[in-house]
Formats: C-alpha cells, sequence, structure tokens
C-alpha cells in the first residue's frame, strides 16, 4: 500500500525544515511513502483543497495529521496504524534521533510558521 505523505511549509520556517529532514529520512527507507513538499512562498496554489494557514502541516492520504507541529513518534505510529506491514524502525534512526535532539534545544520544541 502507497502511503501519500504531503509536507507544507514556508522557506525559512525552521520548524519546517526540521519536519522535511525527519520526513526525508523516513521516505528514504520506506518504500510504501511517497513524499510531496509545497513551499507555500514559492507557489502558494495547493493540490486538493489542502490548507495551511500555519506551517508546517503534514497530510497524509488526503487528511490533516499535524498543523503548526510535528511528533515523529506519533507519526510513525500513525503510519503503522494505515499500513501494518511497515517495519518495525523504533528507536527512531540515528539521524532522526539527532535532528529532534537538535530541534529540542534550538526551539524547545516545533514551533509553528505563520
Amino acid at each position: 500500500m502507497n502511503i501519500q505523505v504531503e509536507l507544507i511549509t514556508r522557506s525559512g520556517c525552521r520548524a519546517g525544515e526540521r519536519v522535511r529532514q525527519v520526513l526525508t529520512m523516513l521516505h528514504g527507507r520506506l518504500k510504501q511513502m511517497d513524499l510531496q513538499i509545497f513551499d507555500l512562498n514559492k507557489k502558494p496554489v495547493l493540490p486538493d483543497r489542502r490548507q495551511a494557514t500555519i506551517t508546517p502541516a503534514v497530510w497524509v492520504n488526503g487528511k490533516l495529521w499535524f498543523m503548526g507541529g510535528f511528533d515523529p513518534t506519533r507519526f510513525w505510529k500513525r503510519l503503522q496504524e494505515v499500513d501494518d506491514a511497515l517495519p518495525i524502525l523504533m528507536p527512531f534512526p540515528e539521524k532522526i534521533n539527532r535532528v529532534m535532539e537538535y530541534q529540542d534545544s534550538e526551539t524547545q520544541g516545533i514551533h509553528s510558521c505563520e
């Protein structure tokens, strides 16, 4: 089963950049995951009635999962609910853990970019 993941972000949004890094890493490990990234500063038109006044926003299979924040552990658990054939990657690969640790130390959690 293919899982369609869409990230909506803005250029210069540090939280969006970190979410992009995590999703890109997961995309590289999961053949079932299709990833599209939309930058509202470059192209403000979004597909299929997607809305994202607050970024980053993550849509999965046409449903909004995260807006203004992102929790990779929760994201992974929800992905496994969508496709129970996904491999168990928990704990996250070291690179993802480093991205999230840096994010927490720099921004005290993920903040939105409006």
